[in-house]
């Protein structure tokens, strides 16, 4: 470049989510051309989220298809990756295409942190939703369908969502 000018480059650096939290690490940016090379280095502080919840699986029954007019069961399981308790988790599951929705709550979830530390039994920071009814309407086409699940907290500011493919096999047509 042209003495004089200033560029500006946007890097993005990924964290990774287990990165060990609250404490230092050292950032080192090297910037080089063949005559002149430059580096600095930054100390940043990683903490973690406050309010930070994982969908980490989700269980229906039956797998793979449903047939029309039959019950889907869905069970979600919620970690706490987070620093924070979060209490009244909102874990809401849905099929907007056959209009169909079911929520459960989980009153509680401590960080890990926390888990560790106490000896009660209810004080997880895993736990999962009681199993959600979903009833597929009888009059489904045959199709592939997007199963939304979402798990809303901080008090309703806060939501992570996982999609799933859901195959429903439609009434038959009787002739």
């Amino acid at each position: 470049g042209e003495a004089g000018l200033t560029y500006k480059k946007v890097l993005e650096l990924p964290i990774p989510e287990d990165l060990q939290a609250s404490r230092e690490y050292t950032l080192r940016i090297e910037v080089s051309d063949p005559s002149n090379q430059e580096s600095i280095e930054i100390k940043l502080n990683i903490d973690e989220k406050r309010h930070f919840l994982r969908i980490f699986d989700v269980i229906l029954r039956p797998q793979g298809k449903i047939e029309a007019g039959k019950p889907l069961f869905a069970t979600v399981r919620v970690e706490n990756l987070g620093d924070k308790k979060e209490r009244n988790v909102e874990v809401r599951v849905s099929v907007s295409q056959l209009g169909i929705v079911a929520r459960d709550y989980i009153s509680e979830l401590v960080n890990e942190l926390e888990e560790e530390v106490t000896n009660d039994e209810d004080e997880e920071s895993s736990a999962s939703s009681n199993e959600l009814l979903l009833r597929i309407p009888d009059d489904a086409q045959t199709g592939v369908y997007d199963l939304l699940v979402e798990v809303i907290y901080n008090r309703g500011h806060s939501k992570v969502t996982q999609r799933i493919p859901l195959s429903v096999e439609g009434a038959k047509k009787v002739s």
